[in-house]
């Protein structure tokens, strides 16, 4: 029984899913199993956890498609719901597919085994499959067996060869599966692959079109930009008939800054003052900046960081090195590794380490964005603050600090991280292999493997953060050029290539220099001298300066505010006066009520029969040239009456106010001016003589700029200058309006020779004595008597700022003239075309009147009836046929008959005596007529 036993054969391994599934690819016929068992067979039959979750998703599977279909009881299935029924099927199906993969499989390979093995009866073990019914048959049955060993003997003989037969095609069998999950997961490693792939290049495609549309916006906006600014413009030009000064040098500032050019923008002023401020002359800035720094430590020269090490950032893709690679790398460059993912605030966190550390540092993943970099870079060059920003004593600049020496990026194709990272395969030891060079014989270990895990879900994020991350380097590699470099590499793993360009670009680099101001912004010799001033004096003195400060810029920014108030009001008047002008030449008149009581005159009075009569004729003449002369008359009293409009809407007190008050804004610009250079100079030989060791000096004097004031309030006003009747000027005031001229320039040039005088105080006498001289004579200089020995600081720095004054002076002198000009100019536009408009608009109407009497007098010459309603319009005279002034008109005129004697000549005689008698009594009637 044992030999029995041991001599049956083995039964053949089953078949399982992978085969099945490598003959569906091959277009074999599979094997359909009937019956295919329900959900109910993969169900425990110990209802647990699992279970009762299942039935709840089932039971809200269950609610949520009753509201659906209740939902869309009223509606119609259309195509996209009955897709989204479908594609919801679909995914319940996987669902329910993948909680029961083990349970199917089990399930399906028995059921499959079952079937292919039922056909293996000539294997041994399949003959006998039965046990005998008692143990006396089977004892029977084995005597007899046993009674002929030699038979047994052969059937054992022939029942090995058959088992070791079965195990060689067991054994084909077991390698042909093998090779089929191989090549299974190939297939799948190869789809992943290419599905990886084909997901970076349709983000590529898109992050383009999107990068392209975002473009196209932008032209498209700052197109419309323009467009709309040089409307704005072309409106300002067709109020006064050009650009003036003020708004062309506005348009490169909106530009710049992507605005829309707009009169009535509120940054206009403060553009007129940016643009028009200028610091102080060389020597009077450092003089001031030495006087701040020194009783302020740091106000002027703050202290500046620096970095303390040198610093290399290495960006890359996602998955291209592991953190144990990159600190490898750090190591055997000898450098301090550091990863951007374990810092919260990285640009802050980053600035603090460059700037405490010296030792070197290679920061990788850093700097991901352009933004990073820059605010990196604003860390180490901070601007300066808005309370502490000042035109007129800016703070010196010092030399930009590079946070960083060089980026490196490690360039890797997409195609080889995605083909490593998805090569990649796990079983459950923790051991790793590669599906490209997978050499397993053993099933079950193939079975088991599974991808490496992705606990942070890197593997789908990579072709969405790789696309995003290459975008942005393209933008470092252009803002950061000289600093950036880039190394390709041709597979995931640290060679020694890599490690030796590395190493070559690490050897370039030098340690970072200390930032510096710029040389000679302070003068030693001065800040020694005051620094041993009294710290009540040191404030009183800050205080002071701060205090001229705020009054010059505030003047500054009231005096362009008020300039731009005063613009937009002369374009507004200009506009509106135009406008008005142009309504009013089109005002309705009286002219057309006497042709039409001519023409009713005419058909009601003069009737057909009287027409031919010469003294009808002659009464109709002289009431046409009484109409003509009534027609004439009205228009030249419009016209009169246009050209008083004309001055009217021009109101030239407005245009006087309005060059008054511009003179006036421009010499409160000049009295800013003056009151900084008084206050200015005060302060530096207060200094000067606490320095020297002496009283105080008498301060300057203020001198105060007079402005012009209402004539009808201003006595000195009341008596007019007279009249200039050269011929040049009397041309000169029937064309255009008489000039407005400003005392500002008078003004100036008194306040430079004051400026003169007082060089006096600070320039010590270089005048040779005279021993000649009877008596000293005496200078005629008012300031002469205050003179103080000043030291060689305060000569420069003086000296400076008088030719800086004057160049001022000199400057708003010139823009106050400009203004007056354009302003003068406008006018001379305004009143320029309103006097064309009148004379175009007279001749026009003129034109017409002579056109309507030309008409009737050919009517009333042809003894016709002037029935039909003769109109006015604004361009020319019309005749509207459809409206007349009688009820009943006229039948044509009838010609007269032909003579008897021509008809009875003509009735014998040939055609061409008859065509001659016809146009000789054509000819009568006509002269008759």
């Amino acid at each position: 029984m044992s030999e029995l036993r041991n001599s049956l054969g083995t039964r053949s391994p089953r078949i399982t899913t992978p085969q099945l599934n490598q003959t569906k690819n091959k277009s074999v016929t599979t094997l359909k199993v009937k019956n295919m068992p329900n959900a109910r067979l993969f169900v425990d039959k110990k209802e647990g956890i699992r279970t009762m979750r299942l039935r709840e998703l089932e039971a809200a599977q269950e609610r949520e498609e009753k509201e659906r279909l209740e939902r869309e009881a009223d509606k119609e299935p259309n195509v996209f719901t009955i897709l989204k029924e479908r594609r919801e099927e679909e995914e319940n199906c996987l669902d329910f597919l993948d909680v029961n993969r083990r349970i199917l499989r089990q399930r399906n390979s028995d059921l499959v085994d079952d079937r292919l093995n039922a056909d293996y009866q000539h294997y041994l073990y399949k003959y006998i499959r039965y046990q005998a019914e008692n143990e006396t048959t089977l004892k029977a049955e084995l005597k007899e067996a046993y009674s002929n060993k030699q038979k047994f003997s052969d059937n054992r003989s022939h029942r090995n060869d058959q088992y070791l037969e079965q195990r060689k095609k067991d054994y084909a069998i077991s390698q042909k599966r093998v090779q089929m999950l191989i090549q299974k997961l190939r297939d799948e490693y190869r789809n992943n692959v290419n599905n990886a792939l084909s997901t970076i290049e349709a983000i590529s495609q898109e992050s383009n079109n999107t990068s392209m549309d975002m473009i196209n916006t932008m032209s498209q906006n700052i197109t419309n930009g323009l467009v709309s600014s040089a409307l704005a413009l072309q409106k300002v030009a067709d109020v006064i008939n050009f650009v003036p000064f003020f708004y062309n040098e506005l348009i490169p500032h909106f530009q710049a800054n992507g605005l829309v050019f707009d009169i009535n923008n509120q940054q206009i002023p403060q553009f007129h003052v940016t643009n028009y401020m200028k610091s102080l002359p060389n020597e009077t800035n450092k003089v001031f900046t030495t006087i701040l720094e020194t009783f302020q430590p740091e106000s002027m020269t703050p202290k500046i960081l620096s970095r303390q090490c040198r610093a290399i950032c290495v960006v890359t893709k996602p998955l291209v090195f592991s953190d144990e690679q990159k600190a490898k790398i750090a190591e055997t460059l000898g450098w301090n590794y550091y990863n951007v993912e374990n810092f919260n605030n990285a640009a802050e966190e980053i600035f603090t380490l460059l700037s405490t550390t010296t030792e070197d540092a290679l920061i990788f993943g850093f700097p991901r964005t352009p933004s990073e970099a820059q605010d990196l870079f604003n860390m180490f060059n901070p601007q300066t603050d808005k309370e502490v920003k000042s035109h007129l004593l800016p703070r010196p600049v010092s030399s930009e600090i590079t946070p960083f020496d060089k980026i490196i990026e490690l360039d890797v194709s997409d195609r080889i991280i995605v083909e490593d990272v998805y090569s990649s395969l796990v079983n459950p030891e923790g051991q790793t292999y590669d599906v490209r060079t997978l050499d397993i014989q053993d099933e079950n270990q193939l079975t088991q493997l599974r991808s490496s895990p992705d606990e942070n879900l890197d593997i789908p994020q990579f072709p969405m953060r790789s696309v995003t991350m290459k975008t942005n380097f393209d933008l470092l590699r252009e803002e950061y050029a000289k600093q950036y470099e880039t190394i390709e590499l041709h597979n995931r793993e640290i060679t020694d290539d890599l490690i030796n360009q590395l190493a070559s670009v690490t050897e370039k680099i030098e340690m970072p220099q200390e930032p510096q101001y710029p040389p000679n912004i302070l003068i030693d010799n001065l800040s020694s001298q005051i620094a041993n001033f009294s710290p009540e004096l040191k404030e009183f003195f800050v205080n002071q300066w701060k205090g001229i400060e705020e009054r010059y810029e505030s003047a500054i920014s009231r005096v362009f505010s008020l300039v731009n108030q005063l613009h937009v009001r002369m374009v507004d008047h200009l506009t509106k006066a135009r406008s008005e002008m142009l309504s009013y030449l089109f005002r309705p008149g009286n002219s057309q009520q006497h042709v039409i009581e001519f023409q009713q005159w005419h058909c009601t009075q003069v009737e057909r029969g009287m027409r031919r009569m010469s003294k009808v004729k002659d009464e109709c003449n002289l009431r046409l040239n009484s109409l003509r002369e009534q027609l004439i008359s009205i228009e030249n009293d419009r016209k009169s009456e246009e050209e008083y409009k004309q001055k009217d809407l021009m109101n030239s007190s407005f245009r006087t106010t309005l060059f008054e008050t511009i003179s006036n804004a421009y010499t409160m610009l000049a009295q800013a001016e003056i009151d900084r250079w008084t206050s200015c100079h005060n302060m530096i030989m207060d200094i000067n003589q606490i320095i020297v060791n002496l009283d105080l000096a008498v301060p300057l004097p203020r001198k105060k700029l007079p402005l012009i004031v209402d004539s009808k309030t201003d006595k000195r006003k009341s008596a007019k200058k007279p009249a200039r009747t050269t011929p040049l000027s009397k041309s000169r005031l029937e064309n255009k309006l008489p000039p407005f001229e400003t005392p500002i320039t008078e003004n100036i040039d008194t306040f430079k020779k004051f400026v003169s005088d007082a060089s006096c105080i600070y320039i010590p006498s270089t005048a040779p004595l005279s021993t000649r001289a009877k008596k000293p004579v005496k200078d005629k200089n008012p300031l002469a008597p205050h003179k103080i020995n000043a030291i060689d600081e305060v000569q420069n720095c003086l000296r400076d700022d008088d030719s800086f004054i004057v160049s001022q002076l000199d400057r708003i002198n010139a823009m106050c003239l400009d203004e007056i000009q354009a302003i003068q100019q406008a006018f001379d536009s305004y009143v320029e075309d309103s006097s064309n408009w009148i004379s175009s608009h007279y001749e026009k109407r003129k034109a017409i009147a002579d056109t309507a009497v030309a008409f009737m007098f050919q009517k009333v010459n042809d003894e016709q009836q002037l029935n039909q309603l003769i109109l006015f319009s604004d361009e020319n005279c019309v005749i509207d046929y459809s409206q007349l002034l009688s009820p009943n008109e006229e039948s044509p005129k009838i010609p007269a008959a032909f003579p008897e004697d021509a008809i009875k000549e003509a009735s014998d005689g040939h055609a061409e005596n008859l065509y001659q008698i016809i146009a000789t009594c054509d000819e009568q009637q006509t002269v008759s007529n």
